[in-house]
């Protein structure tokens, strides 16, 4: 069909969601052969096929029909229904989506960041299949809603929609940045009213958030090195931020709503030294061993945001937070440690002494293995063998 055709068609129904989703829901049953995903997926190759007609209406039908204007994690079942359809008929495409569609799917992802942290988690199934409904045996991360289920091969595909574009990407990094912090938070509540259970027991819903939060990193930069080809613009943004501890976050992140985001590119940026430790074998001779100085205060940033987050939700430690780490009640800013290093001796040193009976659920631990957790690179090795499949 002609390029004005299909433009024409989208655009008599891109005001109407419901007129929308009951065309595309019509067009995809198995009754007539084509799914959803097929359906989304021949859209997307049409418009790199044909002008810019196409591409223009089309954003402005998957903006009302996947009900971008909904609450994250709350959104109706029909809006949910066809944003599965996008990004897994998007997820197909990868790169390869239109430039003028690519905000769109950044847009998209940032709606449906609970269905992509979801997505994101291999311990359950690295080659598990998307569906609306959970996969048996399906463990849920607390405080996440979602309401279908990717893959995580799809949300990969999908991630590599729009990371092409910094600010594209940083929309998303935004997202991610409060719900990492707010998922946290919440699985160290559930965990710590559990240890303080008569007989006291860790469900370990800690670890397993911040195992979610490690793979949905991963995954994001192994999308972002493929379709960058490299990240070197990126690591030396990261080196700049925190090279010089005087000024580390002030400059770029005047504010606390932006540290979340600090930490999530943080964590990114971890993973890929790691990785690339890993591919050369020799640490002193990797970027990670000539960067030492950065990457050791990302690390600690890191780790003293995970135990802010255990700290928040209630989680048990003796001895309590130390006051001197501690200004208007609450754990001081991370730029804040990170900037004195003093402050962040006497951070590790109390964390160590909370961990002084040696075994069980400590604070130390919890902290310890959470941190690892959130920059594991363990999702971005499982993309490579994605690239590998059919």
């Amino acid at each position: 069909m002609p390029d004005d055709a299909v433009a024409l068609a989208l655009q008599v129904i891109a005001d109407d969601p419901v007129a929308i989703r009951s065309v595309f829901a019509e067009t995809g049953t198995p009754a007539d052969g084509v799914t959803g995903t097929q359906r989304m997926s021949a859209l997307f190759q049409h418009a790199r096929q044909e002008g810019d007609h196409t591409p223009d209406a089309l954003r402005k039908v998957l903006v009302a029909g996947a009900g971008l204007d909904e609450q994250p994690g709350a959104h109706s079942s029909d809006a949910a229904r066809f944003a599965f359809s996008t990004i897994t008929g998007a997820a197909s495409i990868g790169q390869n989506m239109p430039p003028a569609l690519q905000e769109t799917m950044a847009k998209l992802a940032a709606s449906y960041r609970h269905e992509l942290l979801t997505g994101a988690r291999i311990r359950d199934g690295a080659y598990r299949g998307s569906g609306m409904a959970a996969p048996p045996g399906f463990s849920m991360v607390p405080g996440l809603t979602p309401a279908f289920y990717l893959s995580p091969k799809d949300t990969y595909g999908f991630l590599k929609t729009f990371v092409a574009d910094e600010q594209n990407t940083r929309m998303f990094d935004q997202a991610m940045a409060g719900l990492r912090r707010d998922v946290l938070v919440e699985s160290a509540r559930i965990d710590g009213e559990a240890i303080r259970g008569n007989p006291p027991k860790d469900p370990g819903f800690f670890e397993e958030t911040a195992g979610a939060i490690g793979n949905m990193a991963g995954l994001e930069y192994a999308a972002a090195l493929k379709v960058r080809g490299d990240m070197d613009a990126f690591d030396e943004d990261m080196r700049g931020m925190i090279t010089d501890a005087a000024s580390v976050v002030l400059d770029r992140v005047p504010g606390a709503e932006k540290v979340g985001e600090f930490l999530w590119e943080g964590a990114m940026f971890i993973i890929g030294e790691k990785l690339d430790a890993w591919a050369e074998g020799d640490e002193a001779t990797s970027r990670a061993g000539r960067t030492v100085s950065e990457y050791d205060r990302w690390v600690l940033a890191q780790h003293y945001e995970v135990a802010t987050s255990l700290w928040e939700g209630g989680f048990p430690a003796d001895p309590p937070w130390p006051p001197a780490l501690m200004k208007d009640g609450r754990p001081l800013p991370v730029d804040d440690l990170v900037k004195d290093s003093a402050k962040s001796e006497a951070f590790e040193r109390w964390s160590d002494s909370t961990d002084k009976h040696g075994d069980g659920a400590t604070f130390d631990k919890k902290a310890d293995q959470g941190a690892d957790a959130v920059t594991s690179g363990r999702s971005a090795v499982t993309a490579k063998g994605y690239e590998e499949q059919p």
